[in-house]
């Protein structure tokens, strides 16, 4: 077993700050982009989420090794927050059914469906129109003809597979809710499988694909780092956000490891509950395995260029931007 990925110390490391040439140049990025950032998010009319401009510029710097990528996976991170209230507010099936036929087409080649101009979900497909057509206009002129369809295509099946994860878990949660018995719907493993996609490991780094030499080869040799990062950070996540997700009924890794242990899914547990603990243990353990096979998969795969960065970057500052909140800069709390 290879030593496990030091998130923290890779984090201290490639922060924006002021302590090394590296740090004041992300830092130079992060807050250059800033404004940018908050003119693209109120030109497609997602300004509801300006508490996201921030970390979206923060993640943006670490993330990409060229100031040109950091900036259009900024406003990619932004994207994939307004994505994810999208899905999430959705209050029925019909809904949610309804929202998916509108923002899946575009996504891959079709028409968008029929719909009003103010929609959330009409706005966020043409913000994506113009994420695709800017990546081509930088990385067109670069890549052979080849390379270039691979990496748009990629870019979009990801996303795709995104907005599918998504409706999926908001799919199961609206069910579960609606259902008389609060059982367990799948296990722990089948959500960590779907949820690989939600939580944008995989679509982050087929954005980052495209500042890749060789595409192909690149996507292929990092398959498994991505879906084990994936799985790391949707664990993450839904330790960090648990309360909140009690009180919206969501299902998530700590929900189904409590329905396991015969939790019965109508109240919440105290935070001094033994049947909490127990679902904590497990599922903290369940991380520590799978932060291992990602520092397995790390092993073989080279420690720099664009997916080495933004896969790397994407796992340790997602891990350090929940220690405190809900993906928050990690040193506002001087947490590092």
């Amino acid at each position: 077993m290879a030593r496990r990925f030091d998130w923290r110390t890779y984090v201290q490391q490639n922060k924006p700050g002021t302590d090394s040439a590296l740090q004041a140049a992300r830092q130079a990025v992060m807050l250059g982009m800033l404004p940018g950032l908050e003119a693209w998010s109120s030109r497609h009319g997602l300004t509801a989420f300006g508490n996201r401009l921030k970390p979206g510029a923060y993640y943006g710097s670490v993330s990409m090794p060229e100031e040109v990528g950091a900036r259009l996976m900024a406003s990619y991170s932004l994207w994939l927050f307004a994505l994810d209230a999208c899905t999430d507010e959705s209050p029925s099936l019909e809904a949610l059914e309804a929202r998916a036929r509108k923002l899946i087409p575009p996504l891959v080649g079709q028409p968008r469906g029929e719909a009003g101009a103010g929609e959330l979900e009409v706005r966020l497909a043409a913000a994506w129109e113009e994420l695709r057509s800017e990546l081509l206009r930088l990385r067109g002129p670069a890549l052979d003809a080849a390379s270039l369809a691979f990496s748009l295509s990629t870019f979009a099946a990801e996303t795709a597979a995104v907005v599918g994860a998504m409706c999926w878990e908001r799919n199961q949660s609206l069910r579960y809710l609606a259902s008389t018995q609060r059982t367990a719907p799948f296990g722990l493993d089948e959500y960590l499988t779907v949820s690989r996609y939600s939580i944008c490991v995989r679509s982050a780094g087929s954005l980052a694909l495209a500042f890749e030499p060789a595409p192909l080869e690149a996507w292929s040799r990092w398959q498994r780092a991505m879906d084990a990062g994936a799985r790391v950070l949707r664990l993450v996540n839904d330790m960090a956000n648990l309360q909140k997700e009690f009180e919206e009924g969501k299902l998530n890794a700590v929900s189904l490891t409590l329905l396991g242990l015969g939790w019965d899914g109508r109240t919440t547990p105290p935070a001094d509950s033994p049947l909490l603990a127990e679902a904590l243990f497990q599922v903290r353990k369940r991380l520590a395995e799978e932060l291992d096979r990602f520092s397995d998969e790390l092993r073989e795969l080279p420690s720099e260029g664009p997916l080495a960065t933004n896969v790397q970057a994407s796992v340790a500052f997602t891990i350090a931007m929940y220690q405190h909140g809900d993906y928050e800069i990690p040193h506002e709390h001087g947490a590092f």
